[in-house]
């Protein structure tokens, strides 16, 4: 009874252990993975999956439970600390080193346990079991310690037959039905290893190893190099064909001497993609910007060592290794390997992003929000196209308010859109570009159209429930707060062909809280737009009306003060978060802008 009792104990706590991977052992014998069964550590004590461990050394194995006895290759072992568990014999580690051929190594850190064959002890065991066999047979009886037999109730036998596949026998590789150029399996110690990094490059996996790295990551896992499951020979990456199951499903031609993968799409959905960058016309070599998605991914037997971490919208999006980024853009960049938070040529952004290993991965559209680079995707083949935003801080003298400048016609053209152009932010975006002679006219006419049409949204500011800030949300709803605002200004501007960022920072107000007049929080969303290769400062929440502190009442009013405001003037009620965006060849500080005088809404 305390034996039934113990054996459904350690079923269901090798269940849970195997769900968690903290009592489960990875398990190796003479240097070959066993990928069937694991060891198992209960109270404190390692047991061996002994009716694996003689299959693979093709031995024969009898235990009686009514006798206590183990016999292995007609050699009876009394005594030691052993249970079964379904078919399975766990043996303590403990007794295998005081009496079975064997030894073994602990590596707690990775939860595995190295068995190796004591030969010397194994051979001599072998000629004393032949001679009680000889024995045995010549006076004709039989014993169960001398015999493999089938028996029934308490005690059970079994003999065992390797299966391996031949050594130095190498196949060619297909995938999904095409061959692979190149690519040849191995086989090391009977056991089959597939090319993994030739597959992963045709399906344009996240692959990351190298000859002396310790690890390797395929999407957004990294696992431990294991002898037995892994190698990198001749710059290639070689898997076990069990791992390679989890994403191709392997079968062994033998006939055709060829091994066929066909990719499980399944679990390839959930991996990351692999994107080449090429930034101002030359390629980045040094790394590949991924297509993450925010997916759970079950990884191989929980080797996953590392997953990725950061904060990240749900959903697909384009990540860029920023480090290489900035290198290859002459940029300075520094970064921790614990933050998410990083400087560019000294400024500090907190974008989303996502940490693989030690490096940091960054939201394509958070760094065209910012103006630092422009990407063109090409999804089909993989490839990202980046271009350099260059900020140039023109000097004063080049940063006029022109009041003289004609925007009657542009203007009459805006407020004649049809309510049909108004249905999307695309037909909108192409109706106020149709009117517009250069990139000045097509940033007036958008500045014009959103002043005219777009209420603020007292009652979501107030509240603080903000809803759909998006263009598409503003466009819908007519009303917005600024970040609405600055969204809607920013797609229609990209949408007629114009570079335009959003800019966060602190506005001076006269609704706004008295506990932000410090200036430690950004509070307001406003726009630069480049024209004719200048930047230009942009405020369309202000420049459409204004809020009555008193009464919490808003009043649509025009203000063409805020297109393309003079950069001096703007700095006194506006403090972007980053200071490049002041446009000022000596920048403002937050005390000195505190103390500037200056026109609020």
């Amino acid at each position: 009874m305390v034996k039934i009792f113990l054996a459904i104990m350690m079923l269901l706590a090798s269940n849970a252990a195997y769900g968690a991977g903290e009592t489960a052992y990875y398990l190796s014998l003479d240097g070959i993975y066993l990928s069937e069964a694991k060891a198992l550590k209960w109270n404190g004590i390692i047991y061996i999956p002994l009716r694996t461990v003689a299959e693979r050394k093709n031995m024969t194995l009898s235990f009686s439970d009514d006798e206590k006895t183990v016999t292995l290759n007609g050699i009876t072992y009394t005594g030691g600390d052993w249970f079964t568990l379904g078919s399975e014999l766990y043996f303590s580690l403990s007794s295998i080193e005081g009496s079975l051929p064997f030894t073994a190594s602990v590596d707690e850190g990775r939860r595995f346990v190295r068995l190796v064959t004591k030969k010397d002890q194994l051979r001599r065991d072998e000629r004393l079991a032949g001679t009680t066999r000889a024995l045995a047979s010549a006076y004709g009886t039989s014993s169960a310690s001398t015999t493999s037999q089938s028996s029934t109730g308490g005690s059970g036998s079994c003999r065992i037959i390797m299966r391996q596949e031949k050594n130095d026998v190498s196949h060619a590789v297909f995938l999904d039905g095409a061959f692979l150029p190149g690519a040849r399996t191995l086989t090391r110690n009977g056991l089959l290893y597939i090319p993994f990094s030739a597959a992963a490059e045709k399906k344009k996996l996240f692959l990351k190893y190298s000859q002396s790295s310790r690890s390797f990551i395929i999407g957004a896992c990294e696992y431990q190099h294991i002898k037995e499951l892994s190698f990198v020979q001749e710059g290639a990456l070689y898997l076990y064909r069990d791992f390679v199951n989890e994403y191709f499903l392997v079968t062994l031609d033998e006939a055709r001497g060829a091994v066929k993968l066909a990719s499980r799409n399944d679990r390839l959905s959930a991996v990351e993609k692999a994107y080449d960058m090429v930034l101002d016309g030359k390629a980045i070599t040094a790394a590949k910007a991924i297509s993450y998605c925010d997916r759970s991914f079950s990884a191989y037997m929980s080797l996953t060592r590392t997953k990725p971490s950061g904060s990240m919208k749900s959903g697909e999006t384009l990540m860029l290794p920023i480090a290489a980024v900035a290198l290859a853009a002459r940029m300075k960049f520094q970064g921790s390997p614990r933050s998410h938070l990083y400087l560019l040529d000294g400024e500090e952004y907190r974008t989303s992003s996502i940490r693989i290993a030690d490096s940091l991965y960054v939201s394509h559209r958070d760094l065209e929000d910012e103006c630092l680079f422009r990407a063109a995707i090409d999804k089909v083949r993989c490839s990202i196209k980046l271009d350099t935003v260059r900020v140039v801080i023109p000097r004063q003298a080049d940063i006029y308010l022109d009041s003289r400048y004609n925007y009657g016609p542009i203007d009459r053209h805006a407020a004649a859109a049809p309510p049909g152009a108004e249905k999307t932010v695309q037909s909108l975006a192409k109706y106020l570009a149709s009117g517009a002679g250069n990139e000045r006219e097509k940033a007036r006419a958008i500045f014009w159209w959103i002043a005219a049409h777009i209420d603020y949204d007292v009652a979501m500011y107030r509240s603080r429930k903000f809803g759909d800030l998006s263009a598409e949300g503003v466009l819908r709803r007519r009303t917005a707060v600024c970040e609405g605002y600055a969204a809607l200004f920013r797609k229609l501007a990209i949408l007629s062909g114009l570079e335009c960022a959003k800019v966060t920072g602190y506005a001076k107000g006269a609704i706004l809280e008295k506990k932000d007049e410090s200036g430690s929080d950004t509070n307001h969303a406003w726009n630069a737009v480049k024209i004719d290769g200048k930047w230009r400062l942009v405020d369309a929440t202000w420049g459409a009306g204004h809020v009555n502190a008193a009464t919490w009442t808003y009043t649509r009013s025009f203000d063409g003060f805020w297109f393309f405001t003079p950069p001096d003037a703007f700095v006194t009620t506006h403090l972007p978060e980053h200071r490049r965006w002041q446009l000022l060849a000596t920048a403002v500080s937050k005390a000195e802008f505190l103390k500037l005088p200056g026109k609020t809404r």
